[in-house]
C-alpha cells in the first residue's frame, strides 16, 4: 500500500485536469514523474485508483502507461479540486484553423481564442 498526501493527489489531479492527458513510465523506481514533480510510484497509483472508477482510459504502449481523461472524470476532478465549471482539459476543447494558418483553440465554456502558431 502506497500513502500518497493531499499535496501531490492535487498536483497530479490538477495537471490531468489541464492537460486532459497523462503519461507515466513504467519505471517504478523514478524519483519523480517529469511533468508533475511527484513520485513516479504515486503518479501510477493515483491513476491506478481513477483508472478502476472508470475516470480515466488507459492505453499501455513502450513501457509507458497513457491515461486519458473521460467526461465523468472531468466532473470528478472539478469537484475535488473545487473548480468552476468553465475549466475544460486541452483535450477537450475544439481547435480551428484561421486564415493566418495558427491554430484556434476555443472552448465551448469561456468566450477565449489562443493562437498558436504552427510555423506552416
Amino acid at each position: 500500500m502506497v500513502l500518497v498526501s493531499k499535496r501531490d493527489k492535487k498536483r497530479v489531479f490538477e495537471h490531468l485536469l489541464n492537460e486532459g492527458v497523462i503519461v507515466v513510465k513504467k519505471d517504478l523506481t523514478l524519483p519523480q514523474h517529469k511533468e508533475t514533480g511527484v513520485p513516479n510510484l504515486h503518479v501510477w497509483m493515483i491513476l491506478k485508483s481513477l483508472k478502476s472508477r472508470d475516470h480515466v482510459e488507459l492505453v499501455y504502449n513502450w513501457r509507458h502507461y497513457y491515461y486519458f481523461l473521460k467526461n465523468p472524470g472531468v466532473e470528478y476532478l472539478r469537484k475535488e479540486l473545487g473548480i468552476v465549471e468553465e475549466v475544460v482539459p486541452i483535450t477537450h476543447k475544439k481547435t480551428t484553423k484561421n486564415y493566418r494558418g495558427c491554430l484556434l483553440y476555443t472552448s465551448e465554456a469561456a468566450d477565449e481564442l489562443l493562437c498558436l502558431d504552427v510555423g506552416w
